[in-house]
């Protein structure tokens, strides 16, 4: 099946709009304010896996500031998706298991369910790509132009030869 430009179009944009938006959340609300407050949280923030609170929260900083900025812009795309759907899993096996929370639960009450959000919009991201309005596909089409020049500059001397 495939698709009319127009609806290419708005799949692209679509896309983009959602990695804006879910990458900017991520940003702004949830990595800023961990990078901002380092010293407090990491007091509070959870060991895990072996490692010292300040190194997860550091880990979790890493995707939530630079790989969402990656998102934003398209660039390393599934990469930084990788990163950012590690992150929420984590997420979401400490609000199940370590803080013995629900996934869905009564509003106010704390839960899992936004960590389970962002997680289901990164691996469809992530299944997806980033679309055409990215600097992954700019880098993409430049690497095809190049390749196509460099084939013809061969066939063209092979056959001079």
């Amino acid at each position: 099946m495939t698709q009319s430009n127009e609806q290419k179009l708005s799949t692209d944009m679509a896309l983009l709009l959602a990695r804006i938006t879910f990458g900017g959340a991520m940003l702004w609300a949830h990595g800023w304010p961990k990078l901002a407050n380092f010293s407090t949280i990491s007091e509070k923030f959870p060991s895990l896996f072996g490692l010292s609170s300040s190194t997860c929260l550091g880990l979790a900083i890493f995707a939530e500031v630079f790989c969402a900025i990656l998102l934003i812009l398209g660039l390393t795309s599934r990469f930084a998706l990788s990163q950012l759907i590690v992150t929420m899993s984590v997420g979401v096996y400490v609000n199940l298991f370590i803080f013995q929370r629900q996934l869905f639960d009564s509003p106010g009450k704390p839960s899992a369910e936004l960590a389970f959000i962002y997680l289901m919009v990164f691996v469809i991201l992530m299944i997806l790509g980033p679309g055409r309005v990215s600097l992954d596909a700019v880098i993409s089409e430049k690497r095809a132009q190049k390749k196509s020049s460099s084939k013809k500059k061969e066939n063209t001397s092979s056959k001079k030869k």
